[in-house]
């Protein structure tokens, strides 16, 4: 199956970039009359960085501050988001996610791109497996990987937007809850230990969690639900 950004997410993802028509500087957010005058990256559209040989010829008639036409701006956006799709399916495929999982993710690439290492901190966590090699993800780990992401811009600094956007990322990834069936725990081997006894179900934060004691009166939360101690 292959996740694909949602019509919301593309609303959200458009009013957190915002569209722009002309090409402009993504450091200063003004328009740029020539590429070379760019302190930052050239820019148009939903936050589309405007890097290729190719890139900068299609779009060169819309810089000077002139108006592409939303036709443009359209395909430009179709074609990038189809490109981040393909790239975080090859990323997360395979890995059980909500839509909300995947639009949070998608937002996360698409601002700080598919080649971060703090994407690949949540890739990571999603990717985990138990002793058995069957998948095992980490979806609060995941989703702290998300919240601790950039929030300083390229020679810029410390930026409130972007600590709030992650935030903001952060919670979307969990607002639908886990998926069903994203989680693997193997009870059987819990149960047969001579260490261990189930000793605690029930809830943490919203999240199932499944308790169980060692001899000695500690409480172990099962890895992938969260942990603690009771």
């Amino acid at each position: 199956m292959a996740y694909r950004l949602s019509s919301k997410g593309l609303d959200e993802l458009k009013r957190m970039e915002g569209v722009r028509y002309a090409v402009y500087d993504d450091k200063t957010g003004k328009p740029i009359n020539s590429y070379e005058e760019a302190g930052g990256t050239p820019t148009i559209g939903m936050g589309l960085a405007i890097q290729s040989a190719e890139d900068r010829e299609r779009y060169r008639p819309y810089l000077g501050n002139r108006k592409a036409p939303q036709a443009v701006i359209d395909e430009a956006n179709r074609q990038k988001v189809a490109q981040f799709e393909a790239k975080l399916n090859q990323m997360f495929g395979g890995v059980k996610l909500t839509q909300s999982m995947f639009d949070a993710l998608f937002h996360f690439a698409w601002n700080i791109g598919t080649g971060s290492k703090h994407l690949k901190k949540a890739a990571d966590a999603l990717r985990q497996t138990d002793a058995e090699g069957k998948p095992n993800p980490d979806y609060p780990k995941a989703q702290q990987a998300i919240a601790d992401g950039p929030k300083s811009g390229v020679g810029i600094g410390y930026m409130p937007a972007l600590a709030k956007r992650r935030a903001s990322e952060a919670a979307l990834f969990m607002s639908e809850g886990l998926p069903k069936g994203g989680l693997s725990i193997d009870l059987n081997a819990i149960l047969e230990s001579p260490y261990f006894y189930v000793g605690v179900i029930g809830f943490v934060g919203g999240v199932l969690a499944i308790g169980v004691k060692r001899r000695r009166s500690r409480v172990l939360v099962v890895r992938g639900v969260g942990r603690g101690r009771r």
